[in-house]
């Protein structure tokens, strides 16, 4: 956890050192705000789970005595925005070599 907060007070000074114009600073600081998110979840959430067994625990709620539903990934953010929703997606992708799609973007780019 240090370790991201020195990146992310590396990151800020640059970008406040940098000529660049506050639109690009901003963005940059959104990047640098999604990177560092990312790694961290990475690191305290999603290393310490099992996928199988995320996967085997979905099935399980997802079976109700009117028979078995598909389990959905939900949050408040549209499709395509970064949330914790889509890296838990990736996530199982690249465990499992699963297909996670965004609604409304079945077969199209997230």
């Amino acid at each position: 956890m240090a370790l991201a907060r020195r990146e992310e007070a590396i990151a800020t000074a640059q970008i406040r050192q940098g000529g660049a114009s506050n639109a690009v600073k901003g963005e940059a600081r959104r990047f640098d705000a999604q990177s560092i998110y990312t790694r961290r979840y990475q690191a305290e959430v999603l290393d310490k789970l099992d996928p199988v067994a995320v996967v085997m625990d979905l099935d399980r709620l997802c079976y109700l005595p009117e028979g078995p539903v598909e389990a959905i990934l939900l949050c408040w953010e549209p499709p395509g925005a970064f949330c914790h929703r889509r890296l838990v997606a990736e996530w199982l992708e690249r465990s499992l070599g699963i297909v996670v799609p965004e609604l409304g973007f079945e077969g199209g780019k997230r």
